[in-house]
């Protein structure tokens, strides 16, 4: 735990810093009547408190995976639907087809699978490569369980880094599409954990990123 609010904390700090130095600047050019670079100074500046706003919406995500959640049935593909249209603008800017096919119903959160689909989809868009992103995302029936699949024809994630990406501000690549908390992906563990499955990486399913996760039948 002090090692989880450390990081918090050193995360937190920079984009306030970033947000104190961008003011002052801005209230210099003001004062001395130079406006040319106010307009980058205030797109900066509204980056970062973007980035902030993210990075502390992560965190609460990550306070309330470890609560105890009310389960219902819960229609998967109502899940996705509403995933799709909170991303829309994002989905939309980088170009992003999703493909989905027909989701089960299952035992869970609505709202907190909500978070899950999220986050595995923005970080496909967030490290996509050059290739128009195409997410994928399907199901599987074992047993009692329901195995989900979203993959991405992205650049995927080397083998040996498969359990670390799910530990709490691991940032593995420099070349995202935007700044990451580095929570998403210890938040879904969490919250299918707190459903009684589990999440991990698909290393053998071809090119691209495959996270799969199971998920109790409805």
């Amino acid at each position: 735990m002090h090692q989880f609010a450390y990081s918090a904390a050193h995360d937190l700090r920079d984009p306030l810093r970033n947000i104190s130095l961008a003011t002052s600047l801005i209230y210099e050019k003001f004062k001395a009547k130079d406006y040319d670079e106010i307009e980058d100074l205030l797109k900066r500046l509204l980056h970062t408190a973007s980035y902030g706003g993210s990075l502390v919406k992560n965190l609460l995500d990550y306070s309330a995976a470890n609560r105890e959640m009310k389960m219902e049935l819960v229609c998967l593909n109502d899940v996705v639907t509403q995933t799709i249209t909170v991303l829309n603008t994002l989905i939309e800017q980088a170009e992003a087809k999703i493909v989905l096919k027909k989701l089960p119903t299952v035992w869970g959160n609505n709202q907190q699978l909500q978070i899950v689909f999220q986050n595995v989809i923005s970080n496909a868009i967030r490290y996509r490569g050059d290739l128009p992103l195409i997410i994928s995302i399907s199901t599987q029936r074992k047993k009692s369980l329901w195995v989900i699949s979203i993959k991405d024809n992205g650049p995927g994630v080397p083998e040996e880094f498969k359990d670390e990406i799910f530990q709490p501000f691991k940032r593995l690549s420099a070349k995202a599409s935007g700044r990451s908390s580095g929570l998403g992906l210890s938040i879904c563990r969490r919250i299918i954990e707190q459903h009684g499955g589990e999440i991990w990486l698909d290393t053998q399913s071809g090119p691209g990123a495959c996270f799969k996760f199971t998920l109790q039948k409805g």
